[in-house]
């Protein structure tokens, strides 16, 4: 495909420098961008807006009168309905909850634009068969003692190929809120550790790779929860596709890729003759 080119001029300390950046000829068509992200017996819902052109100074358009079709498992097609927004939905009654194991395809088309497609299998929920408090104490941080809480989680793998997330939180004990605010965790387990020493992670993100279809225990750390304040924690463990991984790493490279000066960073697609990421997971809570 043949590629534009255009130049960027920049005067630092005196200096001019010229940078050529490439970008082909869909970088300036105007396309459809679809999003739908999958989450077991959560509602299905489509997203759909066209893109802009590179050369464009305008800013990208809600899709509110495409046409957009799904099937589950290779069976009929439903014609989903606009709800607001670019939002699209099903109607049908079978079809208003993604189901695990479920292999979802979706079809967009508007006039004056080319016709999109996407597709992402459920994963079935992931299950930890285990959950033990092994260990607390503290750790200088800041000038401060940083107090923190082991456990043991053991996993049971459906050998499905695909990345397990894992998020702590804390709530009141005895409750049932459902918490919102993630804290720190880290662990030094192989699968996690390649970077080596304390992150304080958000999340902990690892592939299943190495132990398809069989029981696996991992130790986390959390940090920052006092004790006797009358607090809980609370994990999410997360079962991802491969899309839903690529996607979520790629988006965080971009956004953290450091200014325009630095190597640009692509960020996952898998949306045919457009933009977008169709993808998929299932998560529970172990309390």
């Amino acid at each position: 495909m043949k590629s534009i080119y255009y130049f960027l001029f920049a005067a630092l300390t005196l200096v001019s420098c010229e940078t050529i950046i490439p970008f082909e000829d869909k970088d300036t068509q105007s396309l459809i961008t679809m999003h739908a992200a999958l989450s077991e017996g959560d509602s299905i819902v489509a997203h759909l807006s066209r893109s802009v052109s590179i050369i464009d100074n305008g800013s990208p358009q809600i899709l509110d009168s495409a046409t957009v079709l799904m099937r589950m498992n290779g069976g009929p097609w439903d014609t989903l309905k606009h709800m607001f927004k670019g939002s699209y939905a099903p109607i049908s009654s079978g079809n208003l909850l993604a189901q695990a194991d479920g292999f979802y395809e979706f079809k967009a088309y508007h006039t004056g634009l080319d016709s999109v497609s996407g597709h992402a299998t459920v994963p079935t929920k992931p299950v930890v068969l285990s959950m033990d408090s092994i260990n607390s104490g503290v750790i200088p941080r800041g000038g401060w003692d940083y107090s923190y809480r082991e456990f043991t989680l053991v996993i049971s793998d459906s050998g499905q190929a695909g990345y397990y997330m894992i998020r702590a939180y804390q709530r009141y004990r005895g409750t049932a809120t459902i918490p919102e605010y993630t804290m720190e965790i880290d662990s030094d387990d192989i699968l996690v550790s390649a970077g080596g020493g304390r992150q304080y992670k958000e999340q902990l993100v690892f592939s299943n790779e190495s132990f398809l279809n069989t029981n696996r225990s991992i130790d986390v750390s959390v940090f920052g929860i006092e004790p006797n304040s009358g607090m809980e924690i609370v994990f999410k463990l997360t079962k991802l596709d491969l899309s839903s991984y690529l996607y979520d790493v790629t988006l965080d490279n971009y956004l953290n890729s450091g200014g325009p000066f630095t190597q640009p960073v692509t960020v996952y697609n898998n949306v045919e003759n457009g933009l977008g990421v169709v993808s998929a997971k299932s998560s529970i809570w172990v309390f």
